[in-house]
């Protein structure tokens, strides 16, 4: 029994800059395309994409935010068009098994764990290599609090570890400020007579009584051949509980090879409901064998080499590597145009605190009911910043593909 097949043309340009391993995500009204053919509903599990040879290639719909998804396979040249189709179905028959998940055989998983959502990339049905585990709730993974606070239950979360080809980019806690650890999020003032401080974790003064960020729920979690997804709603607490602010966090992870992985994290922020230092702050420790001070690089887009040149800079995106393992490994940090004070000023630190960050702040006449919406990229890679092709990837970032629909069409299959 033939059945009708609906497909829209897809052509994917460049612009003027040179792709590789590019991600294409793009919004598509499928229920109103499908209605220019039949009253039917829209099956969400029923879109493919087909390369220019007829080839049908891993691709992801996400009904969260109605976007297609795919990846294009190796190099794209400035100017250089390629073409695809999308195709999709009505409700009304049922689909083969292989279109449901895992329909390809490489995905990224994400596994609650107790506490922490590990993620794995490039396996099927929980295999693959381990990328990162989000530690989200628990105990504290503070080894030594400040003033020699023990324990707990946890501080904020945090990306730990964050692998790359040959082993870990970052560091977990250690006698040294301890409570610098992973890739995370922090909030606020440095001592708690500034207002709340969820930058330290501890209890004691000077420093404390600190606050925490709180897991509430994860929204979403999603696994795909494209990318593996969370969607997180978090409070911001003061030391006796009280939740002054709010955040939705999202993060992406995608299905690329390991000398160059890429997670997207973006943080839609309530204005604080407090007085005294009011800002975020993204953080990466760094793992301390690629600290500038044992012999790492630290690198930004406006040229700067070494922490005299990055620390305290404005720049796109800021670059820390060196050796990992039997060889030499990295990881960038890629500021929004869309971040306020776009392009940020960076913090960065040859060690013993190997520390990379920025600060966003919420100004004094922020509206009380306002929203902050902040995004980054992290990209993890073979080599240092040159190897790595640090700055295409960050042009590939913050220069839209061009994604251009053709006409709709039907045809039985």
């Amino acid at each position: 029994m033939s059945v009708l097949r609906y497909w829209i043309p897809v052509e994917v340009g460049a612009g003027n800059v040179k792709r590789e391993n590019s991600v294409v995500s793009v919004r598509a009204d499928f229920p109103r395309l499908l209605n220019q053919f039949t009253d039917k509903w829209f099956n969400p599990d029923s879109v493919t994409v087909y390369d220019e040879n007829q080839q049908e290639i891993p691709s992801q719909y996400d009904s969260l935010d109605e976007t297609i998804s795919w990846i294009i396979d190796g190099v794209t040249e400035p100017e250089q068009k390629r073409t695809y189709k999308i195709g999709f179905e009505a409700l009304g028959r049922e689909l083969p098994f292989k279109a449901r998940y895992p329909r390809y055989p490489s995905n990224v998983d994400l596994a609650d764990m107790d506490g922490g959502l590990r993620i794995n990339v490039g396996g099927s049905i929980w295999g693959g290599r381990h990328f990162t585990t989000y530690i989200y709730s628990g105990e504290s993974v503070t080894a030594l609090g400040v003033g020699g606070d023990l324990g707990g239950p946890l501080w904020k979360p945090s990306f730990c570890p964050v692998n790359g080809p040959l082993g870990n980019l970052v560091r977990e806690s250690e006698e040294e400020h301890p409570h610098q650890h992973g890739l995370y999020i922090s909030y606020g003032a440095h001592i708690s007579a500034e207002g709340t401080n969820i930058w330290a974790e501890t209890v004691k003064g000077p420093w404390g009584p600190c606050g925490r960020i709180v897991h509430e729920a994860f929204e979403s979690c999603t696994n795909g051949p494209v990318y593996g997804r969370f969607v997180e709603k978090l409070a911001y607490t003061k030391p006796d509980g009280y939740k002054f602010m709010r955040e939705t966090r999202d993060v992406k992870v995608y299905n690329l090879p390991a000398k160059s992985m890429i997670m997207d994290l973006s943080s839609t922020l309530t204005c604080p409901n407090e007085v005294g230092v009011r800002g975020v702050r993204i953080n990466i420790r760094v793992a301390n064998s690629i600290r500038e001070m044992d012999g790492g690089r630290i690198e930004n887009s406006e040229g700067g080499v070494g922490q005299e040149q990055t620390s305290r800079e404005k720049a796109r995106w800021v670059d820390y590597s060196g050796p990992v393992g039997s060889g030499w490994n990295g990881i960038a940090a890629f500021d929004n145009q869309s971040n306020p004070g776009f392009p940020t000023e960076w913090g960065t630190n040859a060690g013993p605190m190997a520390l990379v960050g920025a600060s966003y702040t919420f100004p004094d006449d922020f509206l009380l009911h306002g929203i902050l919406r902040l995004k980054w990229r992290f990209y993890i890679h073979d080599g240092d910043a040159k190897k790595g092709k640090v700055n295409g990837k960050y042009l590939d970032y913050s220069t839209p593909i061009d994604v251009t629909f053709g006409k709709p069409y039907e045809e039985k299959v």
